[in-house]
């Protein structure tokens, strides 16, 4: 039975099976020796408890391996005490176990074991021999069915080889019939698997330095494609290059060539490979691999040789291909480039030709994303001026050079190119951290844009592919920024030019406007209109707070905003953009207001606003406020723009703003100077009225209480007479009072008669009135009144009252018993008098109010001391009306003193 089948695989179970059946057991294994690894396969893992077919154990291990190495057959019948057992079979019930060789022509090719799981069988010799014959017979049937294999496979061989030479010559045509790289390399791939019956196809081709290798086509696709490393480390791209022969790697997991990609290796599951090198005139630019996958596999000579052949063919349609690419690239990049400089050259409109840029260099590169950032020296600020991610403009942003700039601020800081390969791979050697601005980037170019020396900004293109730029893109890119640094240094300049212009016409206009009027709110009525004329934006207006100063309102000069019915529109200030500038008092652009916590919706469909605080000194007394229903529709230049409107603005506000408050001031002081003036017609009239009625009453009782007094109406008793008397004190002290109201009338200095006049007359005058009332009280003149003192040029009647107010002062405050001293004396120019007394002085906090008319430091009803609160006020004002002034020192509980300082008569000889 065994004799008859010629298919190895079959025969080898038949022989298997036939063999348990012979003895009887259950369980066995056929094992095929490998002489070159010195290493037994099973080949037939027959009812073992597991498939361990493909199983290999080492010559001499096991009972199998032993059998081998000895050539003799082997019974084990306590095998799990058997020192020599192999540790795959750990867990197989196997009680004995026997083997026998298969030998052929004095070789051993391989073994059989059986094995028994229960104890109560044991192996004997007479098993050992019936086992041998039939394993001789079977390594006789093995070696016949190898042979017949053989013979198959030479047969296959030739018509291969005959398809082969066919499957050559179609390769070639196929690769020779187009230019077109992409295409070559990937019908490449596909046919070498199937011409080889390869798992896996792969190119790999080198930059011109040998520096890095990328994968840059495969069959089937593994996601390796543009996968890129460095040559240098990996021994098997060296060799290659080096000896440009083919190279067989039988086992990539264990060879050293293969250590810098063991990694790939493994996670590919790749055992073998067969690498031939693509050679152009001596030179390797790239390899070819063919890969088993899961399996070792042993490439033929033949194998390698037709690899080869296709290679050189593959080789020449490479270099013809990247010949017409790199030529076509070449007149590609010479019709870009005068298509830029055309695009860009056509117009001065910054933006415009920056949009331009755009779409000529997406039109020749497949980029992801693209910007041009310009740089602002004096503020060391990039400038996003134009970003576009996916096809959509980016609103523009603004960095600071020296702070987290990313990429682009290197290049402006070192003026050096930036080309990234693979973001991904090359993050943590960048020079700097990059910003993530749009969507990730795995490939990207960053040039400067330098002018006469001069950097004025960056542009960078930008791939989600890495190493999607090649040395190609990369000189055509340099090219463009060269061009584009020119274009854009013009544009500025343009730019500039045309903005200062306009800005001093809107200036003008604005002043002009402005200061036409001296009307706040027309002021502001007039700056809007100017501004929605000139600059023609829909929504203006100004917010001013109000008169708590917690919330901003809408100035009515507003366009485009609707308030609220009946009622001005009101702003919070921890609630909206105006309210942070005005409390911040600094100027704001938001470029998106859905981004903002701070935006207040004060019309619909707005996206963007700018804000600027309108300053009188330190104060901001308004808010400039513009809005767009367009995201980023205010630039850094429109900001600078308002805030200059807004400081020429605030000079001309703080001016309407005065001349309102002088106006308003201005009717205030009127309206009270003219009820000043009728309530001091009224005042004197009264004064005069009551003076009048009070005076003639009074005589006729001091006239009556004298000619009592001396008994011309008869005798009196001595109590009427000390009733008369206190009768006649009072009627004097009223007389005076009445006196002084009148005199407060006649204060002005036009009103007084002036004459040299002595002052120390005039005081012993005023001193004689008041002895008698000291005399009774116990106070005692202490006079200090040297004779020849300068005169002064003076009213002698109000002269006496102020002394005598002052003398009556010093009496009435003085305590029983005192003393008042009266001093008098010169300098060059002035001549003093002081009064003090030791009376009850006057606290700090009324010394400065003492002289003010009706002023009483003890105010109460039930005050100490009499008066109106008149006669230091008509003192002061009597003696500043000879130009001279009453000075004042006093302590609380030791007295006062009132010091008169009178300027000497021009003339000034002795009275």
């Amino acid at each position: 039975e065994i004799g008859v089948t010629a298919d190895l695989p079959d025969l080898l179970w038949t022989i298997c099976d036939r063999a348990a059946r012979l003895l009887d057991v259950d369980k066995g294994g056929l094992y095929l020796y490998d002489e070159a690894r010195e290493e037994l396969e099973l080949v037939v893992s027959y009812k073992l408890e597991r498939d361990l077919t493909g199983t290999r154990i080492k010559l001499g291990e096991g009972v199998a391996g032993r059998v081998v190495q000895t050539g003799q057959p082997l019974i084990v019948n306590d095998y799990s005490c058997w020192d020599r057992r192999a540790r795959v079979y750990e867990g197989e019930p196997f009680a004995a176990v026997i083997g026998v060789p298969l030998r052929w022509q004095e070789r051993v090719i391989g073994a059989i074991t059986l094995s028994e799981e229960t104890e109560r069988r044991t192996f004997t010799p007479d098993d050992e021999r019936l086992l041998g014959l039939f394993a001789q017979q079977a390594a006789i049937a093995i070696e016949n069915a190898r042979l017949f294999e053989e013979t198959r496979q030479y047969v296959s061989r030739l018509e291969r080889k005959t398809r082969d030479m066919g499957l050559v010559h179609q390769v070639s045509r196929m690769v020779s019939s187009s230019l077109d790289l992409t295409r070559i390399l990937e019908t490449t791939v596909e046919q070498m698997a199937a011409v080889f019956e390869a798992d896996h196809s792969g190119i790999l081709l080198f930059d011109p330095a040998h520096t890095y290798g990328q994968v840059v086509a495969e069959y089937p696709s593994t996601g390796a494609t543009i996968e890129r490393f460095p040559v240098q480390g990996y021994l098997a791209a060296e060799r290659i290059i080096a000896d440009r022969e083919p190279l067989v790697i039988e086992d990539t997991w264990q060879d050293p060539l293969m250590a810098a990609v063991r990694e790939a290796m493994h996670r590919l599951d790749i055992r073998s490979m067969l690498i031939v090198p693509l050679t152009v005139r001596g030179e390797v630019i790239g390899s070819i691999g063919l890969d088993a996958v899961g399996r070792q596999r042993r490439f033929t000579a033949e194998e390698v040789a037709l690899a080869q052949t296709i290679a050189n063919q593959v080789s020449i349609a490479i270099e013809n291909a990247r010949l017409y690419e790199e030529t076509k690239r070449h007149m590609e990049e010479l019709t870009a480039l005068r298509s830029i400089d055309m695009a860009i050259a056509s117009t001065l409109d910054l933006d415009e030709m920056l949009q331009r840029v755009y779409e000529q260099v997406s039109a020749v590169m497949d980029i992801a994303a693209f910007h041009i950032a310009l740089y602002d020296e004096e503020k060391d600020e990039l400038h996003l001026s134009l970003m576009v991610d996916q096809g959509e403009r980016v609103p523009p942003r603004t960095f600071k050079v020296k702070g987290e700039s990313g990429l682009s601020g290197w290049v402006v800081r070192t003026r050096e190119p930036l080309w990234i390969g693979d973001m991904e791979k090359e993050r943590d050697t960048l020079p700097v951290k990059a910003i993530a601005l749009g969507a990730p980037t795995r490939s990207l170019m960053v040039l400067p844009l330098v002018v006469r020396d001069k950097i004025v900004g960056v542009m960078s293109a930008q791939s989600y592919e890495p190493y999607a730029f090649d040395e190609g893109h990369r000189r055509l890119f340099s090219d463009i920024a060269s061009q584009v640094a020119i274009a854009v240094e013009n544009a500025r300049l343009f730019e500039e030019t045309r903005r200062r212009l306009t800005e001093t016409r809107l200036l003008q206009e604005v002043m002009q406007a402005a200061a036409s009027t001296l009307d706040f709110d027309e002021v502001l009525v007039r700056t809007i209109q100017t501004l929605h004329r000139t600059l023609n934006i829909d929504y203006l207006g100004f917010a001013i707070p109000d008169e708590s100063g917690t919330v901003l309102v809408a100035h009515p000069s507003m366009i485009g905003f609707e308030a609220p019915q009946g009622e001005p529109m009101r702003l919070p200030l921890d609630g909206s953009i105006l309210g942070l500038v005005y409390q911040t008092g600094e100027p704001l652009l938001v470029l998106d207001v859905e981004r903002s916590p701070y935006y207040f919706k004060a019309a619909p469909g707005i996206r963007s606003e700018l804000a600027v605080p309108v300053r009188v000194g330190d104060e901001v007394i308004a808010v400039l406020n513009a809005e767009s229903p367009h995201l980023g529709a205010f630039s850094e230049e429109d900001l600078r723009l308002f805030s200059a409107v807004a400081a020429q603005l605030g000079v001309v506000l703080k001016n309407a703003r005065l001349y309102q408050a002088l106006q308003e001031r201005t009717n205030e002081l009127s309206q009270a100077y003219e009820e000043l003036k009728e309530l001091d017609r009224l005042r004197t009239q009264l004064v005069q009225n009551v003076g009048h009625e009070l005076r003639t009453p009074l005589s006729l009782i001091q006239g009556y209480v004298e000619l009592l007094l001396q008994g011309d109406l008869g005798p009196i008793l001595d109590s009427q007479r000390a009733a008369l008397q206190i009768i006649r004190e009072h009627t004097a002290t009223l007389t005076r009072l009445i006196y002084n109201l009148t005199m407060l009338q006649a204060v002005p200095r036009e009103t007084l008669a002036l004459a040299p006049v002595s002052v120390v007359e005039v005081v012993q005058h005023a001193l004689a009135e008041f002895r008698r009332p000291a005399g009774r009280a116990g106070i005692v003149f202490r006079e200090e009144l040297p004779a020849g003192l300068p005169p002064v040029l003076g009213d002698r009647e109000r002269l006496g009252l102020v002394f005598s107010h002052l003398i009556d002062n010093a009496i009435k405050f003085s305590p029983n018993g005192g003393t008042v001293t009266i001093r008098a004396w010169a300098d060059e120019s002035q001549v003093y008098v002081s009064i003090t007394d030791e009376g009850i002085g006057i606290a700090p906090e009324h010394l400065g109010r003492v002289f003010e008319r009706f002023y009483q430091v003890d105010g109460s009803t039930t005050r100490r001391f009499g008066g109106m609160g008149i006669g230091l006020a008509l003192a002061l004002e009597v003696v500043e009306a000879h130009g001279g002034t009453v000075e004042v020192k006093s302590e609380p509980g030791k007295g006062s003193t009132f010091t008169v300082v009178l300027p000497q008569a021009e003339d000034s000889s002795t009275d």
